[in-house]
Order: structure tokens, then sequence, then C-alpha cells
């Protein structure tokens, strides 16, 4: 990389990368998403699901809706486990013919 523009960091020369795409001076460790078509800091992947990238400013929330999704779906099985259950106690009684 001969004539790349380079900043001290840290006791540290880092070369600075050009992004043809966003036309800017991508900072150290980060990266162009195709999917979200930005340079995103210190990039870790693009979650469909969230329909974003999970980088350096937004893994907690990241966390949190992966927490939030587990907890829903763990709602959802224990319902429907209870709902199974009251439902075979009917089906099963010998004296309701007509359920």
């Amino acid at each position: 990389m001969t004539g790349a523009l380079r900043v001290q960091f840290e006791r540290e020369t880092i070369p600075l990368a050009y992004c043809r795409t966003c036309e800017i001076l991508r900072p150290p460790r980060s990266f162009h998403c195709h999917q979200c078509n930005v340079c995103v800091e210190v990039h870790d992947h693009h979650c469909p699901w969230v329909g974003t990238c999970v980088a350096k400013r937004n893994h907690r929330y990241f966390a949190l809706f992966l927490l939030s999704t587990s907890i829903h779906s763990l709602n959802t099985f224990l319902q429907g486990l209870l709902n199974m259950s009251k439902l075979g106690v009917y089906f099963s009684d010998p004296a309701n013919k007509d359920p």
C-alpha cells in the first residue's frame, strides 16, 4: 500500500483502507456490508432477522433480541404443552361421548 494514508494509534501506525463504494477512508477493523451498502466499524455479521449488521454499537441490542426470542419460544412451547395436557384429559374421559 504505497502512498496510503496512515493513522497513528497507540504507538502503532495503521494504514486506512479506501472504500470505493462509499468513497470514504474506512477506519481500522471496518468492513463494507453489501446487504446494507454501508461501511460498518468492527463488523461481526449481517443478521437477516434484525435486518441490519451486528457491529460495534449494537451487540447489546442483538443479545437482547436473542434473549427475548428464546423466552418467547420457551413460553410458546410451555403453553402448548399445557393446552395439550388439558385436551388430553378432556378426550381421555370415557364418560364424555361427544367432545
